[in-house]
């Protein structure tokens, strides 16, 4: 999907909140080939710097173009590339 890392490649945990056996929110930003990606999961707000058209990839690889207010977390993990 994005080839080979480099070392500005990077990931960052921007939200998380660890419950007895599991992560119940997640918030992770990846700085990958020059592209922006997060994982996002649980209740929480998105990211504030996520606006506007964005892509969005389900986790059963399902992909589609939206508007980023239309989304809502739930505890189906997706992943979100902005420009």
């Amino acid at each position: 999907m994005f080839g080979e890392l480099s070392e500005s490649d990077r990931a960052e945990t921007i939200r998380e909140k660890v419950g007895d056996w599991s992560i119940e929110e997640g918030q992770y930003r990846f700085k990958i080939g020059g592209k922006t990606v997060y994982a996002l999961w649980g209740t929480g707000p998105l990211p504030p710097e996520i606006t506007g058209e964005v892509k969005v990839i389900e986790i059963s690889g399902a992909q589609r173009v939206t508007e980023s207010a239309t989304l809502k977390l739930s505890d189906s993990p997706i992943f979100v590339e902005i420009d």
